[in-house]
């Protein structure tokens, strides 16, 4: 009795070093069962023992799937059994004609065009005057009666004289800051005439020096940075300022005021001068044209009459679907797809067969039999 037990427990072991070499290595699977082999109650139902009698196989299950049409250029159609694209307009020449009262014009780039009479407004007095219509005026300034002279070596401008006084002066100041300060003695960077402007600097003693753009003052123990003088506004000592010239300006002697030539004094003591009515301007009535001179004109389209046929396929064959012309490119593709698969078991190294170990052996003694439930 023990020794029955302890060849059931070897053969169990063996058993499962034989499943584990069979799926590792791929080893041929023979059809044919040994003559000593184990009833074929060991194997499931369709199964059937292997030439060594330590596994069951039956043939892999070939599966297919198929997928949906597909195209490699175009699209589709309805019934996904073609592919196409869609087909390439022709221009056709036509005959292009202008609507009725219309016609083309060349100034307007060939478009077509109709011209109307534009609308002249009414006139009025011009830009800047005063007035109505047919009385329209400026108001100018009231002069002397006679011609105006100058004493000295003023000379007459327009209705004053002027004289030529010296040139302005700009006067050389500090730049204003809360931190420049300015002093007479001069130090380094002046002349001896002219007032220094400087800022005091806070740096170690070592480092106020030339080279650093400072010096120091020994009166003051100061390290200080020379400012360069700013140049003040231009002034004139005498007259006014204009531009970069010093000017006076002075009334000249005249006999009596009076409004110049053309131009009359009005109940308010003002000189008007009369001027011309300014001529209306032209309009479009209609908002729909557009003004060009003294006319209105009106644009549109041309109307075409183009051929029936307007399109064409580079390649395949040329249908109408609804509105749309196409061009059908060949046959969609399948995509069908097969493989092989176990219900039971796992697949031996060539991938033709399913495996499974034996349902009667015997569990082993130091490791349980692998599951293979595919």
């Amino acid at each position: 009795m023990e020794t029955t037990k302890k060849t059931s427990t070897t053969r169990a072991a063996l058993l499962v070093i034989a499943a584990l070499s069979m799926l590792l290595s791929g080893l041929f699977i023979a059809t044919a069962s040994r003559s000593d082999a184990s009833p074929a109650s060991a194997c499931p139902d369709g199964f059937s023992l292997t030439a060594d009698a330590k596994n069951c196989f039956q043939a892999a299950t070939v599966s297919s799937s198929d997928n949906a049409n597909s195209c490699d250029v175009g699209e589709l159609t309805a019934d996904a059994s073609q592919c196409y694209v869609a087909a390439q307009v022709m221009p056709q020449p036509g005959v292009a004609v202008c609507p009725t009262g219309y016609s083309q014009d060349d100034s307007l780039g060939g478009m077509c065009a109709r011209f109307v009479d534009a609308t002249l407004g009414a006139e009025t007095c011009p830009a800047g005057s005063s007035g109505v219509a047919d009385a329209c005026y400026i108001l100018v300034a009231m002069g002397p009666a006679g011609a105006g002279t100058c004493a000295g070596d003023t000379v007459l401008e327009g209705n004053v004289c002027v004289e030529d006084e010296d040139a302005p002066t700009q006067a050389l100041s500090c730049p204003t800051s809360d931190t420049v300060i300015e002093i007479e003695d001069d130090a380094d960077t002046a002349d001896e005439d002219e007032s220094e402007c400087f800022s005091v600097v806070l740096v170690p003693e070592n480092d106020c020096i030339v080279a650093n753009g400072y010096y120091f003052d020994d009166e003051t123990e100061e390290c200080r940075d020379a400012q360069p003088l700013s140049l003040g506004d231009l002034t004139c000592e005498d007259g006014i300022l204009i531009g970069t010239d010093c000017k006076t300006y002075t009334d000249p002697e005249v006999a009596g005021a009076s409004c110049p030539i053309g131009s009359y004094l009005d109940a308010s003591g003002d000189c008007r001068k009369p001027v011309a009515n300014a001529v209306g301007t032209y309009s479009c009535a209609d908002a729909a044209s557009a003004l060009n001179g003294k006319t209105c004109v009106f644009t549109t389209g041309f109307s075409v009459t183009l051929t029936a046929d307007m399109y064409k396929c580079a390649e395949g064959a040329r249908a109408v679907i609804g509105t749309d012309v196409i061009c059908i490119l060949g046959a969609s593709t399948a995509n069908t797809t097969s493989g092989v698969s176990c219900l039971q078991g796992v697949l031996s190294t060539d991938s033709a067969y399913c495996i499974v170990p034996r349902s009667d052996a015997a569990p082993a003694a130091v490791a349980p039999v692998p599951s293979f439930t595919g």
